[in-house]
């Protein structure tokens, strides 16, 4: 370490030193302030978290506070890496400046482990964890590999590709060929039928179901797993 090094953390303290002696308040300590408070908003248990607070410009000066600083996130997000946080002092001498910070909050996110192409049933096998900076992830992303429960992709998937929520169908409920329970009408007055799915469909989805009993073809709504209610 050279000399100069040796001496910036001495420098620093005694520049805070004098700062305090003067009656005015040490700009690092906005920094510090602001810094603590993006850190209790931004950190998951699992993520890894960095923060960075501009430095104030160096000739403002502040009023010494009598009062510990109090720090707020202004809607208490944070947009993206940025954020923008409101440093206060309720002292004698009130005043209140905002510190921009620079957040990144890293967490092991599914990434595909091989290319995956549109419509193949993604499992556990099919994606790799890897550590990302899911700040820049404003589609969003998924860390559970139960979360996929054997869902079909929607478009193709890079190897090293993050997945997404939106790149995943729904999971499917009512599968071609099933028996499934045809529900009619409601409350005290529900009737329940059999049926054979004639498509695939998740929750929500139309599909086509043949009536065991009639022969009849109906339109439905599927509602859980082998349930479909019939449209009237």
């Amino acid at each position: 370490m050279t000399p100069r090094a040796r001496l910036a953390p001495l420098l620093a303290a005694a520049i805070a030193v004098a700062a305090q002696a003067e009656g005015v308040q040490p700009l690092d300590s906005l920094q510090r302030a602001a810094e603590a408070c993006v850190r209790e908003h931004a950190a998951p248990a699992d993520a890894r978290v960095t923060v960075r607070a501009a430095a104030p410009d160096a000739r403002l000066r502040l009023a010494a506070c009598g009062a510990p600083l109090e720090a707020t996130l202004p809607g208490g997000r944070i947009n993206g890496t940025r954020a923008s946080v409101a440093v206060r002092c309720a002292g004698p001498q009130a005043w209140t400046l905002f510190v921009p910070v620079e957040v990144h909050v890293y967490r092991k996110v599914l990434v595909g482990a091989r290319a995956l192409a549109r419509g193949e049933t993604v499992g556990a096998a099919d994606v790799r964890a890897e550590e990302r900076d899911v700040a820049l992830l404003g589609y969003g992303y998924l860390t559970d590999p139960a979360e996929l429960a054997g869902r079909q992709l929607l478009r193709p998937l890079r190897a090293g590709s993050v997945l997404t929520p939106a790149a995943l169908a729904a999971p499917t409920l009512v599968r071609r060929g099933e028996q499934v329970t045809l529900l009619a009408g409601g409350g005290a007055l529900e009737v329940r039928a059999s049926g054979t799915a004639l498509e695939n469909g998740g929750a929500g989805a139309q599909v086509r179901v043949r009536n065991a009993g009639s022969g009849r073809i109906v339109q439905g709504v599927v509602q859980a797993a082998g349930t479909v209610a019939v449209l009237p």
